[in-house]
């Protein structure tokens, strides 16, 4: 408990901010777990839909009831999660996302979990990028913006490669470090690097979102 102003201020353990449950202990259980609960429920409503719905119907509802919900602020809490190679494991909170995200494709191709449809399949039949890829387009883009748009602190997140005694290949390249030690900013740093030249010397928003998609379909679901 601090005092301010003459006002007794009491810690809690969580706080509610703009959607996203932030905990004392920077850790982001209670929001996965109540993101996953909506998500579950949003799934079931999908499911008693598929009846009087057809695949049209079924794909933009699901894009307005899962996909949007998956995607709010995921580069907030997920970036620690981001998988950039299948040798990294996948974290618990993502994997319950994405087989959330999947019991929706299986409403909209019509399969049931018996039938062990891949994953990657139903996501390309749907066209629908998975949560990690999902993750990984985000940040690409927010960071883009963020440098080309001069973004206030966000612009600050990754810092150019320079050195002043000699020309390294990281730096006509356009590579970049973190500015700091934390995941959003080492999870940008990577993805910006992983990037195509174009991408990172492009300021048209459509070639940026091009370059980006192409990189993200390259990741592990």
């Amino acid at each position: 408990m601090i005092t301010l102003g003459g006002e007794k201020i009491e810690e809690s353990m969580e706080e509610k901010i703009l959607g996203i449950k932030i905990q004392s202990d920077l850790k982001w259980d209670s929001h996965f777990k109540t993101m996953k609960s909506q998500l579950q429920y949003r799934v079931g409503v999908l499911g008693r839909l598929k009846t009087v719905l057809g695949r049209r119907e079924l794909k933009s509802i699901t894009e307005g009831l899962v996909n949007s919900k998956i995607r709010y602020c995921l580069s907030v809490f997920g970036a620690e999660y981001l998988r950039l190679s299948d040798d990294e494991s996948t974290g618990k909170l993502m994997q319950d996302l994405q087989v959330l995200q999947n019991d929706s494709m299986r409403v909209i191709t019509n399969h049931k979990r018996s039938e062990h449809i891949r994953a990657a399949d139903m996501l390309h039949d749907v066209g629908c990028l998975s949560v990690n890829r999902t993750l990984a387009y985000i940040i690409l883009i927010e960071n883009w913006k963020a440098i080309n748009f001069k973004v206030p602190v966000l612009k600050e997140t990754l810092t150019e490669c320079t050195s002043e005694n000699r020309t390294l290949r990281s730096v006509t390249a356009h590579l970049v470090k973190p500015s700091s030690q934390e995941p959003y900013s080492i999870a940008s740093s990577k993805l910006w690097n992983l990037a195509s030249v174009r991408f990172r010397k492009t300021n048209l928003i459509n070639i940026a979102k091009k370059e980006a998609k192409e990189l993200v379909n390259r990741l592990p679901l």
